[in-house]
């Protein structure tokens, strides 16, 4: 008996070794399954998007969300950035904020198919927390990434019934504007699709919907601040060493949590298990770490001397040793 499993078919095998199922690596007529998004994104919807990403990255330096609706009654896409709280590479939205009832009417009797999210100055790719937050809602999610180049990265998923398909072309999932379709130059879709817009073309309610958490206040026992486990919209150079070593362990951590992440999406998703993917995303971080690091020590050479560089360095090889970071 002959079965299909994960897009390889197996054949019974029995002999006096072994008995069960092997690939049937001569059956040259099973190809890899594929799935194709048929309503894509319309590029003035699209661009609506690009546009709000480009001015919350220059106003916050920090993750912003945008949640998609399908209004099946036109064959339309509306997005909407609700009320959310961001602070570096994280966003969360506030589902209880009165806000976000009242704005969430205007989509009555349409489906929300889908997210786009950034990952700021960052590679795109799918962290844990995305694929848990996604897998178990159908639709189109996107991460778009590089928000400072002049052409930004692209990471899309597809899902289905709990089933997830990554797709890295743009134009797979946003349509072509016309002028494009054709183009001599292959990538030139990709790179318009993808290329900031720094002119406004999202309502003014995307940016007010956007909050920024604020430290911890004293409590009566005494305690002082806590500071969360957020990237202020502070420059390092005008922090106070303290603050730079608090800021840099942050870091750290951070860094250490996006791999831990790529590793356990690894071992959780055998769809994952591509080492050429993983192995390639987990360098990326590791260097802007590593570029990351070495400014904010450059930085603070410059605007304090080396009085307070010894602070940071401790605080730098402490951890460095135990992340294989290069300080």
């Amino acid at each position: 008996m002959d079965i299909i499993f994960d897009g390889k078919k197996y054949k019974s095998v029995e002999n006096k070794f072994l008995t069960g199922m092997v690939e049937d690596r001569d059956d040259k007529n099973i190809y890899k399954p594929n799935i194709v998004w048929k309503k894509k994104i319309n590029y003035e919807t699209w661009c609506k998007v690009v546009s709000y990403f480009h001015a919350s990255m220059e106003k916050f330096g920090a993750e912003v969300q945008v949640s998609l609706f399908y209004d099946d009654s036109n064959d339309t896409w509306l997005p909407w950035a609700f009320p959310q709280e961001t602070g570096g590479m994280t966003t969360k939205e506030l589902e209880d904020h009165a806000d976000r009832k009242e704005q969430m009417k205007q989509f009555s009797g349409m489906v929300m198919l889908g997210t786009i999210h950034h990952h700021c100055d960052v590679n795109a790719f799918q962290s844990g927390t995305d694929h848990k937050d996604e897998i178990n809602h159908d639709g189109i999610h996107i991460t778009l990434g590089c928000l400072k180049d002049d052409i930004w990265d692209f990471h899309g998923r597809i899902v289905y019934e709990e089933t997830m398909h990554v797709v890295n072309d743009v134009t797979d999932l946003v349509e072509i504007p016309e002028m494009f379709k054709g183009a001599v130059q292959k990538d030139l879709p990709q790179k318009v699709l993808l290329s900031p817009i720094d002119h406004k073309l999202y309502p003014d309610v995307w940016m007010t919907n956007v909050k920024e958490p604020k430290p911890v206040r004293p409590s009566h026992l005494g305690y002082g601040y806590q500071y969360p486990s957020y990237k202020p919209n502070v420059p390092f150079h005008k922090k106070t060493a303290k603050e730079k070593v608090e800021s840099i362990n942050t870091d750290l951590m951070e860094f250490e949590e996006a791999v831990t992440e790529l590793s356990s999406l690894i071992d959780e998703e055998p769809f994952y298990q591509s080492a050429e993917i993983w192995n390639t995303e987990e360098e990326v971080i590791i260097q802007k770490t590593r570029n990351l690091f070495a400014n904010q020590l450059r930085e603070l050479s410059r605007a304090s001397g080396w009085g307070e560089i010894d602070l940071v360095q401790a605080a730098l090889e402490d951890q460095g040793i135990l992340y294989g970071v290069s300080t």
